[in-house]
């Protein structure tokens, strides 16, 4: 949202103090973001209460399945929230002292980052599905083991290369309308078609975080693409977690065709 919220500070705000315009700019972005974050959240974590569990809640699902009846009505209007800022920021005594934004940014760096975000989330779903299918050769009889709320989360609009086959089984699930969960049972929810207005930075976040449900075990020694949960928290960006993710998926599926070509 900055380079918008810039765009609003610019015409809104008369000031030739540059660092001034990009610290307010700054905060309206992220003001923005944390309402986008509440807009969604209803539709992002599925309310399960004790009564819906499979244990009287001794065990919860280390995952939250969305809502799909919890779909946003309205669309979130991102250039209000900043403009509402924006224009208390003016009078505001404290205005000097937000915090300037980390590097010089604009709408095109901004573009670059989203357009990175979206190809290292593309390339973790490649390397998630080729482990499923050496998973599958090692054991035949293993089924899926990616968590089917983290399968929700594969982007619809790929044209993913020959031979992947998580799409299938996405399309299986939605044409099945199954009830998935191992704690709780909630429909399965493929997001992109849920809520074709969901944000694809969200879609990436979350598995930039869900995906370690799958990898915190098989990661186990294989260093340096061992990382911790704790330590994926601590990363700072969506790239990042990513691209953690992909080089331990890049370890565990080197390790298991080394295996599978010994057998």
């Amino acid at each position: 949202y900055y380079p918008a919220a810039l765009d609003l500070v610019r015409a809104g705000i008369g000031s030739d103090n540059v660092k001034l315009l990009q610290a307010v700019a700054w905060e309206a972005a992220r003001i923005a973001a944390v309402n986008e974050a509440m807009h969604w959240e209803t539709f992002e974590y599925r309310n399960v209460y004790v009564n819906d569990t499979l244990t009287g809640g001794v065990e919860v699902s280390p995952i939250a399945n969305y809502d799909s009846a919890e779909v946003p009505t309205t669309a979130f209007d991102a250039e209000s929230v900043m403009r509402d800022y924006i224009d208390t920021a003016v009078e505001s005594s404290g205005i000097e002292d937000l915090d300037e934004p980390p590097n010089d940014l604009d709408a095109a760096s901004f573009e670059d980052a989203k357009r990175e975000i979206l190809n290292i989330e593309r390339e973790v779903w490649k390397d998630v599905d080729y482990l499923i299918q050496l998973l599958g050769a090692l054991n035949p009889n293993g089924g899926v083991p990616v968590p089917t709320q983290l399968l929700g989360l594969l982007p619809s609009d790929q044209e993913w290369p020959e031979g992947f086959k998580l799409n299938a089984y996405v399309d299986r699930l939605k044409a099945e309308k199954a009830v998935v969960g191992t704690a709780s049972k909630s429909p399965f929810v493929a997001v992109d078609d849920a809520a074709p207005a969901y944000p694809d930075l969200r879609r990436a976040q979350r598995l930039s975080f869900g995906i370690w449900v799958l990898l915190d075990s098989l990661l186990a020694g294989f260093s340096p693409a061992a990382s911790t949960r704790q330590s994926v928290l601590e990363l700072d960006s969506i790239w990042e977690r990513l691209d953690a993710a992909l080089r331990g998926l890049n370890a565990i599926n080197t390790a298991l065709k080394n295996t599978l070509e010994k057998s």
